[in-house]
């Protein structure tokens, strides 16, 4: 398979048949991006489309230095940024540019926006997430595996070499205390959904 690098060279190049493939390979996720940035289907629609009017000129920009999909992210946020969407108040997505944080024991980075009820302004809490930082309990752990186990049920894209061995595993071991056979129930469907993606 052609790699997307490798596509948009040829895009670049004017050539329509990797445009084409480009297009096919990244709609969605450019959808899902633009639809996270502006909240709202609709115009989360009309931005995909205007990108995908301007990417023909945009390859020229793209100098292979970074993958593709990185190149390919932050001309979704400056478009959004260009709309005057929500992006702005977002922040721009902290690991997919180049000038990610350096720290190399960051692994995440917990984002949240809530507002308590009767208040007229919301709250941030941000944080980064460091290897060995508190302790994990049981209801992360198994809401952990069930997120995973979602990812696993859409393909797996983003889970690198996780499996659903891992998702048992982590759920198991977050069981806890359940005392309605919920979680053990949620184990046996994740075990069926293995059996079943083995065939």
């Amino acid at each position: 398979m052609t790699s997307d690098e490798a596509l948009a060279r040829a895009a670049a190049s004017a050539d329509r048949d990797a445009f084409a493939t480009l297009l096919t390979r990244h709609y969605d996720r450019m959808f899902r991006l633009a639809f996270r940035l502006t909240g709202r289907a609709e115009a989360a629609e009309d931005l995909v489309q205007d990108i995908c009017a301007a990417l023909p000129a945009k390859f020229a920009s793209f100098r292979g230095d970074a993958k593709f999909t990185t190149w390919l992210y932050r001309v979704i946020f400056n478009a959004a940024e260009d709309v005057g969407s929500d992006a702005v108040r977002n922040g721009p997505l902290r690991y997919a540019t180049e000038d990610a944080p350096e720290e190399a024991d960051e692994i995440g980075y917990f984002k949240l926006r809530y507002m308590t009820a009767g208040e007229t302004d919301s709250r941030l809490i941000e944080q980064p997430i460091l290897p060995g930082t508190g302790e994990v309990s049981d209801d992360v752990r198994f809401s952990t595996a069930i997120a995973g186990f979602g990812q696993l049920l859409r393909g797996g894209a983003y889970l690198g070499g996780w499996a659903y061995n891992d998702a048992i595993a982590l759920a198991s071991a977050g069981k806890g205390d359940d005392p309605f056979g919920y979680r053990a129930e949620a184990i046996t469907l994740m075990r069926l959904a293995e059996t079943l993606s083995q065939q």
